[in-house]
């Protein structure tokens, strides 16, 4: 029966392309709230979420905080459904989103809610802290394992820019043309610079990505200008 064998590989094809088709996320932006890319949801970041729970089959709601306290989560991590962590990935605060996660990506054969059940989360990230992110473009001379610290006066060269909502960075202070600053690691007055600076071996070159809780806070500062000595 070569016919009969061959369609039930066919089938047995299909059923796999149709399984693997189930599987994909679906992520749609309801509000927007564009951000530059920097000020985007990555994992290592704290999210701060309110959120709506519905089972796909017939839209009943099994979940909601909407009127309570944003739940809060350390991205990326697995401490939430896989669901979330992918799709919350790229997200602005302010923004809103409808997730479509397949059955493979939420609670699978076990819960509280149907087994294998497809959910559809609306979504609003309110709020996030961001990590310091360290990146060694160039490095250094580390001579006896000795790198900067707490209280160490080092000279360095830097470049600070400011990342604009709209997606353009503005430099806003350079002393490359000038003699080093001079500072002590924990004085300077600004975390995010402390932080970035501490660890660093002689002649290393960082770039450095200091959220606002680190860098300037909420409130900002009128004029831009250097670290302090």
């Amino acid at each position: 029966y070569p016919n009969m064998k061959a369609e039930a590989i066919l089938y047995s094809l299909a059923i796999l392309f149709q399984g693997s088709m189930t599987q994909n996320l679906g992520r749609k932006v309801t509000e927007a709230k564009p951000c530059h890319e920097l000020a985007q949801a990555k994992a290592g970041d704290e999210v701060y979420v309110v959120y709506s729970g519905k089972l796909a089959s017939n839209g009943k709601v099994f979940d909601s905080n909407t009127h309570k306290n944003p739940i809060h989560f350390e991205l990326g991590k697995g401490l939430v459904i896989k669901g979330w962590d992918d799709g919350i990935l790229g997200t602005c605060v302010g923004e809103k989103l409808i997730l479509n996660i397949p059955s493979s990506l939420a609670y699978g054969e076990k819960g509280l809610i149907p087994p294998n059940a497809d959910l559809i989360f609306d979504v609003e990230l309110v709020d996030l802290d961001k990590t310091l992110q360290i990146e060694t473009t160039k490095e250094g001379n580390c001579a006896n394992d000795r790198s900067t610290r707490r209280r160490d006066r080092v000279r360095i060269n830097y470049v600070g820019k400011i990342a604009k909502p709209d997606g353009s960075i503005e430099v806003y202070d350079d002393n490359f043309a000038e003699e080093f600053l001079t500072l002590t690691i924990g004085e300077v007055g600004i975390d995010g610079f402390d932080k970035g600076v501490a660890g660093a071996c002689l002649g290393e070159e960082r770039t450095v990505i200091v959220p606002p809780k680190l860098g300037y806070g909420n409130e900002g500062i009128e004029e831009l200008s250097r670290p302090t000595p």
